[in-house]
């Protein structure tokens, strides 16, 4: 009698166990950005922090590699949340840049200053192309987003950029020429110098990504030495939404700004000599309405986060947008002298 209830629960422990999350235990995890005291601060670039969930002799562990130090601790699942007991970290000393990153992931979100075990809320998300996230968060919301892969920046940031429009809000967009346009170089290490006239400026950016789509990502400005920088966007107080796409590069800011960058300078304003499309209403509603649709190629219209929501070559009646939600939206339209984006709102 007394094997066969041991059989039976020795059999409803290793269902339970089985029962776990399979998915997160077959993966190692990369920290994108903690969230403290409702405060985002992103990984920092070159720092790979890695989550790992093991099982011993039936037993769950989580282990974690900081900056310098190590966290583990056993892990019970339960529902949507799971419980840390028996944290431990090593007691390595930290002297790294980096260290206050280390400190907020080990003893603000992780565990707390008296090492005791705490419960989280989680969740965990699987998208095309293997691609997997996971967070989880405790009781005052203290959080940590996860991805099942390190940090690869865009390679092509990494260059000189040279403003070729800006557009402030609803407003119409301002082109630049001529060999004093201010620029932008930026190094691998994302630390930055770029010229305005005579000012000349430089500081650092904080690189974070959009996970699902790529062509995305979040520069947060750090440490910007002169803000006389004739670029709109470039401010220290707003993160930066960015996309590269060839020899174009755009950022834009919380504010409404946008600021378009090509890889080479723009010499003669007759470059531009395109005339503007001009898209009407604006705020709309129900239908956008273009001029010069002749020389338009195809509209695009994205969020503001830079998901692509429609795309269309049919320019002889005006492009139904009533699906979209009240909210700002950017307009790329194709034209067969070039590429323009817009803002829009919709009502």
């Amino acid at each position: 009698m007394k094997k066969i209830v041991l059989f039976i629960g020795l059999l409803i422990f290793g269902l339970d166990l089985f029962a776990q999350p399979q998915a997160l235990l077959d993966e190692v995890w990369y920290v994108r950005y903690l969230s403290v005291d409702s405060e985002q601060t992103f990984t920092p670039l070159g720092e790979n922090l890695s989550l790992t969930f093991n099982e011993e002799n039936g037993v769950l562990f989580m282990e974690v590699n900081g900056i310098e130090n190590q966290f583990s601790a056993t892990v019970n699942f339960s529902g949507n949340s799971f419980t840390l007991s028996d944290p431990s970290i090593t007691l390595l000393d930290c002297d790294q840049p980096n260290c206050t990153f280390e400190n907020n992931y080990f003893y603000e979100i992780l565990t707390n200053v008296d090492l005791e075990g705490k419960t989280f809320v989680y969740n965990f998300n699987q998208y095309s192309q293997n691609k997997k996230d996971f967070w989880f968060r405790d009781s005052d919301f203290n959080s940590v987003y996860f991805v099942n892969r390190p940090i690869e920046p865009l390679q092509d940031i990494f260059q000189t950029w040279y403003l070729y429009s800006s557009e402030a809000d609803l407003g119409d967009t301002f082109f630049y020429s001529g060999p004093d346009v201010p620029s932008i170089t930026i190094a691998p290490d994302f630390t930055f110098t770029g010229t305005n006239a005579d000012d000349v400026f430089e500081g650092n950016f904080i690189y974070g990504e959009d996970f699902v789509n790529q062509e995305e990502f979040i520069l947060v400005l750090e440490n910007l030495s002169n803000p006389n920088t004739g670029i709109p966007d470039l401010v220290d107080f707003y993160p930066l939404m960015g996309a590269v796409d060839g020899e174009f590069f755009q950022i834009e800011s919380a504010a409404g700004f946008i600021s378009i960058f090509k890889n080479s300078i723009t010499l003669d304003l007759n470059d531009f000599s395109s005339p503007s499309s001009i898209i009407y209403p604006n705020p709309a509603k129900d239908v956008l309405n273009f001029t010069h649709s002749e020389q338009i190629l195809t509209i695009s219209v994205y969020s503001i986060m830079g998901e692509k929501l429609l795309t269309t070559t049919n320019l002889e009646q005006a492009v139904d947008i009533s699906f979209l939600q009240t909210g700002f939206y950017l307009v790329a339209i194709e034209t067969v002298f070039g590429r323009e984006v817009k803002k829009i709102l919709i009502q």
